[in-house]
């Protein structure tokens, strides 16, 4: 492979120092946790889980899932209670049009939208940001007026009549 013994001595020193750069980064992420934001979304999940009836959609689905009280998976698959049913995100959509059909044919009744950026619907975050524009989405919760200093989750009622 590397001849020289110079150059295999440099190659491994290489592999070295990358390897301590690497292990090095992934400690610092662990310590840069904000361990406040953790609690918030955790208690946004009991919140969700003891407070909506219907289907939900959208984002912090774990933290929703694992909150759930008597969450067991019923007979369409879905993470539910007597309540609640928690439906994943389906194919990457391209347009909140998309979003609809989709949140539709599901027959979902809420949207749960955080503040960050999802490769998988990322009209959420436009939903989030200019909610005025979508007068199909109701909003009837907004974690910024529950005094939460980290998390910022809003959720928005669908009212397909307005859609068509």
């Amino acid at each position: 492979f590397i001849k020289n013994k110079k150059n295999q001595n440099l190659f491994l020193l290489c592999i070295v120092i990358g390897i301590i750069f690497l292990s090095g980064n992934m400690l610092r992420e662990r310590n840069d946790v904000n361990l406040e934001l953790l609690k918030e979304k955790e208690e946004f999940g009991i919140f969700v889980g003891n407070s909506l009836k219907g289907k939900i959609m959208g984002d912090l689905y774990t933290q929703i899932a694992h909150n759930l009280p008597n969450a067991k998976i019923n007979s369409e698959g879905l993470i539910s209670n007597e309540n609640l049913s928690l439906v994943g995100f389906g194919p990457p959509s391209k347009s909140i049009n998309d979003l609809m059909v989709y949140s539709k044919n599901h027959k979902i009744n809420y949207l749960i939208i955080d503040d960050k950026y999802e490769k998988r619907s990322p009209e959420f975050v436009n939903v989030y940001f200019n909610e005025k524009q979508y007068s199909f989405l109701k909003q009837i919760y907004n974690s910024d007026n529950e005094g939460y200093k980290n998390l910022h989750v809003k959720i928005f009622e669908i009212n397909y009549n307005k859609l068509e």
